[in-house]
């Protein structure tokens, strides 16, 4: 007989502990041998802990980002949009989930095409050779 999961228990000191276990009761003769069962805890409490900071402090980051009245847009290295907050959908029409065949390169050049003077611009002395960076002129 085999059991786990996650639990929580209270420790001596009043703190909760988060664990993992795994219980394992050997049978002899069709019969569980309690005297030989195994029990192993993994405590989770501090991997629990982080991976809640994390997921507040992405909410915080998300909320962040949809507020802002500028466009945001992420794209991952094929050039899958992963995040385009409000102002960059309505600035392009585009939406989390569109996909560019050339992946991110091409999606830099896609998105350099929007109406108004586009030209490259020199990278900063600290950034790799090839980097790029496209800027906006203003309409003189």
């Amino acid at each position: 007989m085999k059991t786990e999961g996650e639990t929580t228990f209270r420790a001596f000191d009043g703190e909760e502990v988060r664990t993992f276990y795994h219980w394992w009761v050997p049978t002899l003769d069709d019969r569980p041998d309690y005297a030989r069962s195994q029990l192993l805890l993994v405590d989770l409490s501090d991997i629990k802990r982080a991976e809640d900071a994390l997921a507040t402090e992405r909410e915080r980051l998300s909320v962040t980002l949809r507020a802002m009245t500028e466009g945001v847009i992420t794209v991952d290295m094929e050039g899958t949009v992963q995040f385009i907050n409000e102002a960059a959908e309505k600035l392009t029409g585009w939406s989390a989930g569109r996909r560019w065949a050339g992946g991110s390169r091409r999606f830099a050049r896609s998105a350099t095409r929007r109406p108004g003077p586009w030209s490259p611009c020199p990278p900063p002395p600290n950034w790799p050779p090839r980097a790029e960076r496209i800027c906006r002129r203003r309409a003189s």
